[in-house]
């Protein structure tokens, strides 16, 4: 047997990234801990370089996922 490692997690550089969604601006981290542990490795596996690049790969990949999401969050300022 070939033993798994476990795949990369995303973590954010800063407590609070800031991202934008739909002209008005959200806390990632309470985003993303909407979803699972495979959509999150599917869209570490995209390799996103910053926290915005991370989100527009979720609303690209589950755009029903990511309006409900956003419905349920608090924009920030």
């Amino acid at each position: 047997m070939v033993p798994l490692e476990p795949a990369p997690a995303i973590t954010l550089e800063h407590e609070l990234a800031l991202i934008e969604h739909g002209g008005r601006l959200y806390n990632l981290a309470a985003l993303v801990q909407h979803l699972s542990p495979l959509e999150i490795q599917e869209i570490g596996a995209t390799a996103p370089r910053s926290g915005q690049e991370m989100w527009d790969a979720v609303v690209r990949r589950w755009p029903a996922l990511a309006a409900e999401i956003v419905a349920g969050a608090q924009a920030v300022g």
